[in-house]
């Protein structure tokens, strides 16, 4: 199985590959998690200029694509430059299924899923809400291709389905977004060092650390 992960969403800061995966740390897990169940995975990132980075078994593939627009089909739709190189090399990778990082980039994923046939083309919804009046159409013309959606719970589709911008029939998967690479450690050791106890622990919204006890203010 060849998983192609591709994320429209451009770094606002500009860094290179190396930077941008060190900064999005998630970029990386989650397909280098992929990659741990035997799929072979590429990522495909817009980016703020070219370049290929290999790290956990997965090539990352970052494609220039500028803050200017270019115009696609005769100028009916104008999408960011560069994205036409960036869905040619995702043809070109010849996956088995794309997965879109976002809801958000309806235009984009209608022009990839032209591209690619009928290829299955699953998008993961990060905490989006369906668009307002107008934006809905093209919403709903731009990710009618998608073969699935992916949402961290099922609740969280309702609004994209009662505005109309998916498709009633579409299947739903129920996926965490992502995680991080922490481990439980040594506990003795962990309270030696933060001199901290209690059972349990509880970090507060003020950042103040105290073991679960009366408080002067109140939790929240």
């Amino acid at each position: 199985m060849h998983v192609v992960q591709v994320t429209y969403a451009l770094d606002a800061l500009g860094r290179d590959g190396d930077a941008l995966l060190e900064a999005w740390p998630t970029l990386s897990h989650v397909a280098a998690a992929v990659a741990r169940t035997g799929a072979r995975v590429a990522v495909v990132q817009a980016a703020a200029g070219d370049a290929t980075v290999h790290r956990d078994d997965v090539i990352f593939h970052f494609v220039a694509v500028a803050r200017g627009r270019e115009a696609h089909g005769a100028g009916a739709f104008r999408v960011p430059r560069g994205a036409t190189r960036l869905h040619a090399l995702v043809q070109a990778l010849q996956p088995d299924v794309v997965h879109i990082q976002s809801l958000s980039f309806p235009i984009q994923t209608r022009l990839l899923a032209r591209r690619m046939a009928s290829l299955p083309i699953l998008a993961q919804d990060h905490a989006s809400h369906p668009p307002r009046s107008w934006r809905r159409l093209v919403y709903r013309w731009g990710l009618r291709p998608l073969s699935a959606v992916a949402f961290t719970a099922r609740q969280q589709a309702r609004p994209f389905l009662e505005a109309g911008v998916l498709r009633a029939d579409i299947p739903i998967f129920v996926i965490v977004e992502s995680s991080s690479l922490f481990t439980p450690g040594d506990q003795a050791g962990a309270r030696a060092a933060t001199g901290i106890g209690g059972d349990p622990c509880r970090l507060r919204p003020d950042r103040s650390v105290r073991a679960d006890g009366p408080s002067e203010k109140p939790d929240h």
